[in-house]
């Protein structure tokens, strides 16, 4: 049931692009990362089945039983897996910790996942392409983006009701700590006898106190909890093995197979006889994946590697990478979303009650979606980011149409654009006519756009710099408004979910990213339409000297 990770040349990274239609039942003993590159897929997940679309990322920890299955044809997936002995020294405890991604979707968890993905395909770049001196590289990158993992993607309360791990924020780090350490013990002793004292005297706690603690954050009791890490690590047996039922249940540690089946019910939603016969032939062992690995060629466009330019460009000269000493903090409001709300439950959908005029959007309204964002742009230039986005609203209304979001959920350009403005830098290095460019150390951030109704061309000349660099662009264009888009659909506010996540996928900014090796007076040119906004970054690579 193991599927072996051919780690090479003593790294303890290993990166796949890979096409998916069906990945039977499985397990690794390596912790793997899944951020869905193109279409959807159903992850199969101890007892739930998660539906990732397109930039959905998902943590498989070590020993999950998963399976994945394409929704449609195929799904493009990069697969990033960890070797976790490799980094025992550094974090002892990644082998046992627990990472999440589902959420409520908010700018800040926007923000964080950014990150990750940057990391993510700045890993697979080195590892694909092998350039000189990439395994440092790879181990510099793999540790930081260890780190962000510790750092934003630690948290989590369990969902009873839809059987999942929801991330939580938490900014007591204490807390997670303690119920890391909690949540490990439990992993690591569910076969035995664990009582709440002995988890209480190891962390030199009340036991009243700490059961109220545990229940609190991670919204299940102590002892729910502790059922439900049997019951899940009972899976294995149940498709592997011809176990009897009430051995198995003996096994991680039910006292009678009563009590273990009733367990196995509220969880995996049947008999674990039932489920035995469902998974038992849907595993590796008796059916073989439908996988096909990407070409060289395939996976050089997929990282950007081609390069395109057009001459007779208005330039604009950059004097430095550099912001003075002392300047140049991000630009992130310490990680504020718009308007300090947040999308609504599940889909995103808004819960408050909207008038029937403010459920219908007119042909003037898909125009004014996006000439919103270019308004936005032309205010920044004089007064900085709060003057950019007044009078925004987080949901639409009758009285206004200029929120982040449609009235039921769908964001709109502006949320967009408010999430470029938010991750710009403090020192601005140049500003001119549709250029807003700021830096930080080695790297500058941007942004280009057409005030008027006409097409501007840029041409950015970089000063010199040696070592690596990586360029990321994202087009927001009006050609995919969820306004335009919504209004296709009908303007229905009860769209089905494979509605809402289309629109919202389409509608979603077009990135690019490309690895410059050597920079040496780079020129980026390009040109921002009446119709288009991009964003761009130049940032040096880690560990690049």
């Amino acid at each position: 049931m193991y599927v072996p990770i051919p780690f090479a040349n003593d790294l303890p990274i290993y990166a796949e692009l890979v096409r998916v239609k069906k990945y039977p039942l499985h397990r690794h003993k390596n912790i793997q990362i899944l951020h869905v590159l193109d279409g959807e897929l159903d992850l199969e997940l101890t007892y739930t089945v998660y539906r990732l679309s397109q930039n959905d990322i998902h943590f498989i920890h070590v020993d999950d039983m998963h399976g994945i299955r394409a929704v449609g044809k195929s799904c493009l997936v990069l697969v990033i897996n960890i070797r976790t002995d490799d980094f025992a020294g550094e974090f002892p405890s990644l082998v046992e910790e627990i990472f999440t991604t589902r959420t409520k979707e908010n700018i800040v968890t926007w923000q964080r996942q950014v990150k990750l993905r940057n990391d993510m395909f700045l890993i697979a770049s080195e590892l694909f392409r092998r350039a000189q001196g990439y395994q440092e590289r790879v181990r510099s990158v793999a540790v930081d983006m260890i780190r962000t993992l510790y750092s934003d993607f630690r948290g989590f309360r369990v969902n009873r009701k839809e059987k999942i791990f929801e991330h939580v924020i938490n900014n007591a780090e204490w807390q997670t700590d303690r119920v890391s350490r909690i949540v490990a013990h439990l992993y690591r002793n569910y076969p035995y006898r664990v009582t709440l004292e002995e988890i209480a005297a190891s962390e030199n706690i009340n036991r009243y106190h700490l059961s109220h603690f545990f229940a609190t954050h991670m919204g299940i009791g102590f002892r729910d909890f502790l059922n439900m890490v049997r019951v899940e690590m009972s899976e294995y047996e149940l498709v592997a093995t011809d176990a009897p039922i009430a051995h198995i249940a003996e096994n991680v540690g039910f006292s009678g197979t009563r009590q273990y089946v009733a367990h196995f019910e509220e969880w995996f939603g049947m008999h674990p006889d039932d489920f035995r016969a469902r998974c038992a032939k849907d595993t590796i062992r008796h059916r073989k994946p439908d996988v096909a690995k990407l070409s060289k060629g395939e996976i050089d466009i997929m990282l950007g590697s081609g390069e395109t330019a057009e001459p007779n460009r208005a330039a604009i000269q950059l004097q430095c990478l550099s912001v003075p000493s002392g300047g140049g903090v991000p630009r992130d409001g310490g990680g504020a979303e718009p308007c300090g709300g947040r999308t609504g439950k599940g889909s995103g959908r808004a819960e408050n009650e909207h008038s029937g005029a403010a459920m219908f959007y007119s042909e003037s309204d898909e125009i004014r979606a996006f000439s919103s964002c270019i308004a936005a742009l032309k205010r920044f230039t004089v007064g900085g980011l709060a003057s950019a986005v007044r009078k925004a609203e987080l949901f639409d209304r009758a009285g206004n149409k200029n929120g982040f979001l449609t009235v039921n959920g769908l964001k709109k350009p502006l949320y967009y654009l408010h999430v470029f403005l938010i991750s710009l830098f403090d020192d601005v290095v140049c500003q001119e006519t549709g250029c807003i460019v700021t830096a930080l150390r080695d790297g500058v951030r941007g942004i280009l756009f057409s005030p008027d109704k006409a097409d501007m061309p840029f041409r950015i000349d970089f000063p010199g710099r040696k070592g690596e660099y990586r360029l990321r662009m994202q087009y927001l264009s009006d050609t995919r408004n969820s306004v335009c888009l919504y209004r296709q659909a009908g303007c229905d506010t009860a769209l089905s979910s494979e509605e809402f996540e289309y629109i919202q996928r389409t509608a979603s900014p077009h990135m690019v990213s490309q690895r410059i090796h050597e920079i040496s007076g780079y020129v980026l040119e390009c040109r921002a339409d009446a119709h288009t906004i991009i964003f761009f970054e130049l940032a040096k690579c880690t560990g690049s000297h």
